[in-house]
């Protein structure tokens, strides 16, 4: 990409894919040499790598090893901060760093720090992620209905634009200070600057992230379906996606990032993986290495399996006691798994396409009912009640000046955001008797203990039920 960041994102793809070679243009823009001078780091670690096997690689103390990795287990994503990042291209993306340490400790809570950058997003396609930037804005940014009538055009996607020669003093006029700050963004950059992308990062992604384990980040996989969601999130608030919502208009939604920003979504992305890998002592490459095996290992396994590999490649296959054939498959060299998918692509009905057989074993996109990290989120469906889980509870309370909570008194109750219940409904169903549920009926019968279905219930009827004493209607 010619608008590029100083960040190694395509030669870790490169890399990570075994791709044959890769194309960030001449050697005359940094950003380029910072890819390319990645690839030539990474073949130079190799090479000593390598060396060390061949000769004799001294053992790490093993209880030493046992120590740090308590140790890590303790630690927590401590901040997500987020700016403007220069590109040669004299209009800026969004960058994102990640801290990871101990938290509340002076010293230690940036044991660990990432960043992520992406390339300017400026391709047009109607399925294109989208490169949120500040003349962007949507209707829902907005709060002088007034102003959203004079002052903007409608686009075709509903998002608005600031008209054409709008003055200072005209917006000047409504008096209100957010409406101000959307237009002075606007006129940054020509309009293509990423303050807003930059707030989606505070607002939404840190929130979600920030005292976050190793063990709640998980995998790029994990990573990639809690962003989705937080996108999700954001086009339900916004009436983007109805609440029957097609699994397709979901994935649509997701795929496009209008509302985050793929500025934001891909930068969080790449940051936290290369926490993940860097805590793993990794590049991020390998990461992405061991994603693709998993990836098309079950894809195989669930897609013809063995039979539709070449002989070659068949009999090195060894499934061993209590191993199931995807895990099997993942031993495979890299490339063999590649012809295996290329096996799977001619085998597949006519009906499917690749990218749908991939999805079903890298679920990006699997639907959760609530915004926190997904690997906090139990995955049965069928389970019902609340999900107590604390790393959901969000208090904003009032301290004073030494940091001491304020008592309740002084608290605003009404504006406090308080969230992490998450009742979930598994199925509504009437109650034949009544009095029988509130401990008030008598006997044991199969009649009173019946729970009547649906389809049994008259229509538009409206029964009255009577109760001997007060204390009965109140109970209810």
């Amino acid at each position: 990409r010619s608008k590029s960041p100083n960040d190694d994102m395509e030669a870790q793809g490169a890399l990570g894919f075994n791709a044959m070679g890769i194309k960030a243009g001449g050697g005359a823009n940094t950003e380029r040499l910072y890819k390319y001078g990645a690839i030539l780091l990474v073949m130079t670690e190799m090479q000593k790598r390598a060396k060390q096997i061949v000769g004799e690689m001294a053992q790490a103390n093993p209880q030493v090893e046992g120590d740090l990795d308590t140790i890590i287990d303790q630690l927590e994503i401590t901040n997500v901060i987020a700016w403007e990042e220069s590109t040669n291209a004299g209009i800026p993306t969004v960058a994102v760093q990640v801290s990871f340490g101990l938290p509340n400790s002076e010293k230690y809570a940036d044991m660990f720090t990432v960043r992520g950058s992406t390339p300017l997003g400026t391709s047009a396609g109607t399925g294109e992620a989208i490169h949120l930037i500040d003349s962007m804005i949507y209707p829902s940014q907005v709060k002088n209905a007034v102003a959203l009538a004079k002052l903007f055009d409608r686009k075709k996607d509903g998002t608005l634009r600031f008209k054409d020669k709008l003055s200072q003093e005209e917006v000047d006029a409504y008096n209100d200070a957010e409406l101000n700050e959307l237009f002075r963004r606007s006129l940054r950059y020509g309009g293509k600057g990423n303050l807003n992308a930059v707030d989606n990062v505070y607002n939404d992604i840190a929130v979600a992230f920030k005292s976050l384990k190793l063990s709640d980040i998980g995998s790029i996989e994990n990573i990639d379906r809690t962003l989705l969601k937080i996108e999700e999130n954001k086009a339900r608030e916004r009436g983007q996606l109805a609440s029957d919502a097609t699994t397709e208009q979901r994935i649509a939604v997701m795929q496009r990032k209008a509302n985050i920003g793929m500025n934001v979504i891909l930068s969080q992305s790449l940051a936290a993986a290369r926490l993940v890998a860097a805590v793993q002592g990794k590049d991020l490459w390998q990461l992405i290495r061991e994603t693709a095996k998993t990836t098309m290992a079950k894809t195989i396994a669930k897609n013809g399996g063995v039979d539709i590999l070449p002989e070659e490649i068949a009999s090195k296959v060894e499934v061993r006691e209590g191993e199931d054939l995807a895990t099997a498959l993942q031993n495979l060299p890299y490339d063999d798994l590649v012809i295996g998918l290329q096996e799977v692509r001619k085998n597949k009905p006519a009906d499917r396409k690749l990218y749908e057989l991939l999805r079903e074993n890298l679920d990006v996109y699997r639907a959760y009912s609530d915004k926190a990290m997904v690997a906090n989120v139990p995955e049965d469906k069928n389970l019902g009640g609340i999900y107590l889980n604390p790393k959901l509870l969000d208090m904003q309370i009032k301290r004073d000046g030494n940091g001491v909570p304020l008592p309740l008194i002084n608290q605003s109750l009404k504006n406090m955001k308080i969230e992490g219940f998450i009742p979930v409904i598994i199925n509504i169903q009437p109650v034949g008797n009544l009095p029988l549920i509130l401990g008030l009926g008598e006997g044991n019968d199969d009649t009173q203990n019946s729970v009547i279905s649906e389809k049994s219930l008259p229509k538009n009827k409206v029964e009255r039920i009577s109760f001997a004493e007060v204390e009965e209607a109140n109970a209810l």
